[in-house]
């Protein structure tokens, strides 16, 4: 997998709440139309699942996706969250975009609930094998479609996304100090994250130690 950049999460998600379905939808299509040029292979594997639709509900965006999967084609598209489909898989943006990217491990998103799959679980599953065998980038693959402007759209992205980081860092900043102004000094939202932080630590170990215990008990080919 392509790790030369990173995905831009806070961008896509600022684009997402602000930017009008119309406007996004001719960007869906030219990035798929990428992919297909860059990931023929991964296309060709995809077909065998045909017919089957996914959607992915991001939870902390206003817009679902709807992967249709044909034997000859397949395509994104904006879709409402009551929009019928084989499968559902459901979670924040940023880990339904490293699940993608297979930047996260998948059983761990899975096991420790962090990503939700309803439906077609066959479907599902198939989906996310296929994706195991192939390196993705995202953003190199929507950049590519640009042609000779990839380069500096790259820096124009990356520095965007940086930008919007630091927005949301400063306001985190400036939340917490009013939130302990308000308690006395006392750093109750600290003390939230880091016991957040270690549940989701042990939901990790857990969902681990249940993939390996799944895989040992699954009958060998």
């Amino acid at each position: 997998m392509s790790q030369d950049l990173p995905t831009p999460v806070s961008l896509i998600k600022a684009a997402l709440h602000t930017v009008p379905a119309p406007l996004l939808a001719p960007g869906l299509r030219l990035a798929m139309r990428s992919m297909r040029h860059r990931h023929a292979s991964l296309f060709k594997r995809l077909a065998r699942l045909a017919p089957a639709t996914i959607l992915f509900e991001p939870n902390d965006t206003p817009h679902c996706f709807l992967l249709t999967i044909a034997a000859d084609n397949s395509r994104l598209t904006l879709a409402s969250g009551d929009q019928a489909a084989s499968a559902r898989i459901t979670g924040s943006l940023a880990n339904l975009l490293y699940l993608m990217e297979g930047r996260i491990d998948s059983d761990t998103l899975f096991f420790a609930r962090d990503v939700a799959i309803t439906g077609d679980t066959a479907v599902a599953v198939g989906f996310r094998n296929i994706l195991d065998g192939e390196p993705i980038s995202l953003l190199d693959d929507a950049l590519a479609a640009s042609g000779p402007l990839a380069t500096p759209g790259r820096r124009l992205v990356m520095r965007v996304d940086r930008r919007v980081e630091r927005i949301k860092a400063h306001l985190a900043r400036w939340r917490d100090t009013i939130h302990r102004g308000a308690h006395g000094g006392h750093d109750t939202v600290a003390e939230h994250k880091a016991h957040a932080a270690e549940i989701i630590e042990l939901r990790a170990r857990l969902a681990k130690l249940e993939a390996t215990v799944r895989r040992r008990g699954e009958p060998k080919a």
